[in-house]
C-alpha cells in the first residue's frame, strides 16, 4: 500500500495535473515534449518506432506531432488501450517474429526510435542499473537494423556504473550523444535519457570526424591529391585524421624519439646518406 508521503505528492504533482487537464495518459509525456522540442527530434513526417510504449502517452505526443504521411509504432509486453493514429504491437522485443512484424509494418527504416523500457525494479542498485543498462544495448543493437543513417535516439536508463561505458559506445554511433533530464523527471529519480542524433553506424572515429568534420579542422585531401607542404609547428604533431594535436611528439605509443635534424647541406650537392648494414 503506498505511504501518506507518496499520495502527497502524487496529489500535488504539477504534470501529473497537466496531464489530465491535456488528456495524456501519464506525466512522462512531458519528457518527450521537452526533449523532442529542444533537439527538434520529431518531424511531421518523421517514422517513429517507441518502445515500452504502455500507457502510450509517448505515442499520443508523437502522434500530435506527426502529419499525414508520419507513422508510429508502438510496442510493449502490456496490452495498450488503442490511441487513434497509432499501430500498437503487444510482445516480448527479444522475439523475432515481433522484430519481423515491426520490419514489414515499416520496412524502410524508421527516423527516430524512442525506448522508455525499464526492467521490473529490485530496489538493489547495482542490479536495477545493470538490467536497464542491458535494455538500452539491446536497442543500440537495433539501430543497426531499424534506424536510418541520420536517424536518431532517445532512450532511459537508470544512471550507474554501466552507463559511463553505454553513453561511449552511442558516441561510436551517432555523431551527436548526450545525456539529457528533463524538467518532468523526479528530483529522487534515478534515471536519465541518453539521446543520439545523426546516426552513422559502428564507423570508426577517423571515419566519423571526416564525414563530419569539427569547425576549423582541416578538410580531407581528395585521392590522388599531393600532400601538404606545411610541417606542423613545433610540440605538435599529425593525428590520423589530419588534425594538430598539443600532445609531446613523444607519446608512449610513438617509439623512440627521432634524432635530430642534420646540419642544412650546402647548395652545392645534396648528399643521401644510408644506413650501413650491421654484420
Amino acid at each position: 500500500m503506498p505511504d501518506r508521503h507518496w499520495i502527497r505528492r502524487r496529489l500535488h504533482d504539477p504534470f501529473l495535473k497537466k496531464a489530465h487537464r491535456e488528456d495524456f495518459r501519464s506525466r512522462a509525456a512531458y519528457k518527450l515534449q521537452e526533449i523532442a522540442e529542444k533537439y527538434k527530434l520529431i518531424q511531421s513526417h518523421s517514422k517513429v518506432l517507441d518502445l515500452g510504449c504502455a500507457p502510450g502517452s509517448w505515442c499520443q505526443v508523437v502522434r500530435r506531432c506527426l502529419g499525414p504521411k508520419g507513422l508510429v509504432i508502438g510496442v510493449d509486453l502490456l496490452p495498450v488501450e488503442p490511441i487513434d493514429g497509432v499501430t500498437l504491437l503487444q510482445g516480448d522485443l527479444t522475439d523475432p517474429a515481433v522484430q519481423d512484424r515491426i520490419t514489414s509494418l515499416c520496412p524502410g527504416g524508421f527516423d527516430v526510435i524512442l525506448s522508455d523500457m525499464a526492467p521490473h525494479t529490485t530496489g538493489i542498485h547495482h542490479a536495477d542499473t545493470e538490467r536497464s543498462a542491458e535494455l538500452v544495448g539491446l536497442v543500440l543493437d537495433l539501430c543497426a537494423r531499424w534506424l536510418k543513417p541520420g536517424g536518431a535516439m532517445l532512450a532511459k536508463v537508470f544512471e550507474g556504473a554501466e552507463y559511463p561505458a553505454l553513453r561511449q559506445r552511442a558516441r561510436t554511433l551517432f555523431r551527436f550523444a548526450k545525456t539529457v533530464t528533463p524538467e518532468a523527471s523526479l528530483a529522487r529519480s534515478r534515471e536519465v535519457y541518453l539521446l543520439g542524433q545523426g546516426y552513422h553506424g559502428p564507423t570508426s572515429r577517423a571515419t566519423a570526424s571526416q564525414a563530419h568534420p569539427q569547425p576549423g579542422s582541416p578538410r580531407p585531401a581528395s585521392p590522388g591529391a599531393a600532400p601538404p607542404e606545411a610541417e606542423p609547428a613545433a610540440g605538435t604533431r599529425a593525428n590520423p585524421d589530419g588534425r594538430l594535436s598539443s600532445r609531446s611528439a613523444t607519446g608512449p605509443d610513438d617509439g623512440p624519439p627521432p634524432p635530430p635534424a642534420p646540419p642544412r647541406p650546402s647548395p652545392i650537392a645534396p648528399l643521401r646518406m644510408g644506413k650501413r648494414k650491421k654484420a
